[in-house]
């Protein structure tokens, strides 16, 4: 498995809108594929958010994850944000998307980011495994939402 920055991969964009718009596209209110592939062509970078990584096996995109500005719309207070963390169905339990995670948090500390948030309805268990810690519960587009933040900040 490879993992690359979208910005090498731009023929991805649609496959990658593809996959958020079917997985959360019913849950954003007034997005349509298009909308949501003009999104992620804002993220072609590798230096600067909004940025998205892919896995790739085979050269084929098999997940994603990103880091936005702002991911939740009532929450413009916390930024930036873990976000639009897919794996395929096929590929999950193989350890992927903690592998996303992992590089998304490596370029956090590159880029020096100090903290990211994410909001889950679901998957609270996954990202404690990776370090990530409870910040609130908060409802969120009708579904009682977990916020957890993590820390990429040295100690002094």
């Amino acid at each position: 498995m490879l993992l690359a920055y979208l910005a090498d991969y731009s023929q991805y964009v649609p496959i990658v809108a593809d996959w958020i718009f079917d997985e959360w596209g019913q849950e954003m209110p007034g997005s349509t594929l298009e909308s949501i592939k003009a999104l992620f062509s804002l993220h072609l970078n590798r230096d600067r958010i909004p940025l998205t990584m892919l896995a790739l096996v085979e050269w084929q995109p098999v997940g994603t994850a990103s880091i936005f500005l702002h991911d939740m719309d009532t929450r413009m207070d916390l930024t930036p944000w873990l976000a639009a963390v897919y794996v395929l169905p096929q590929f999950r339990g193989q350890g992927i998307g903690s592998q996303l995670v992992r590089a998304i948090e490596g370029v956090a500390t590159r880029l020096q980011l100090g903290r990211l948030y994410l909001f889950t309805p679901d998957r609270a268990d996954f990202y404690a495994r990776l370090g990530w810690l409870v910040l609130e519960t908060a409802e969120y587009r009708q579904h009682s939402n977990v916020i957890m933040t993590k820390s990429f900040m040295e100690a002094a």
